[in-house]
Parts: structure tokens; sequence; C-alpha cells
């Protein structure tokens, strides 16, 4: 019983992590939109990319760490 509730912990967790990553997909998305039309900085482009792309790099380790609890 213990483990099916584990399990069930660990897939509401990645679905969490899914949807949150395909938000920070969206938002990059919408960044390269207004820097392309010149609406941010150059400056402003890069901090939200590096920052996205950190927030996107913390996710892609939490699923590391559900593939090594899987095995």
């Amino acid at each position: 019983m213990e483990k099916d509730t584990k399990e069930k912990v660990t897939a509401d967790e990645m679905m969490d992590d899914l949807i949150y990553l395909a938000e920070l997909i969206d938002f990059m998305g919408i960044t390269s939109c207004l820097a392309v039309r010149g609406t941010l900085s150059e400056r402003m482009t890069d901090k939200l990319t590096d920052s996205i792309a950190g927030m996107a790099d913390e996710v892609l380790e939490k699923w590391e760490d559900y593939q090594d609890k899987t095995e």
C-alpha cells in the first residue's frame, strides 16, 4: 500500500512539473516574439532567457531524481 502511495505522489509531482515546463516553454516563445518586435531590450531578453533556462534546468534535475526513484 505504501509503495502505491509513493508512486501516486511521484506521478502527481511529475505531472505538475510537466505542466510547469510547458509553461516555461510557452513563456520562452513569448519572450522571443517580444524580442523580435523590439519590445524588449537585448539586456532584458538575455536576463529572461537565462532565468527561464535556469528554471527549466531545475525541472530536468527533478526528473532525473524521479528516474532514480523508479529504478
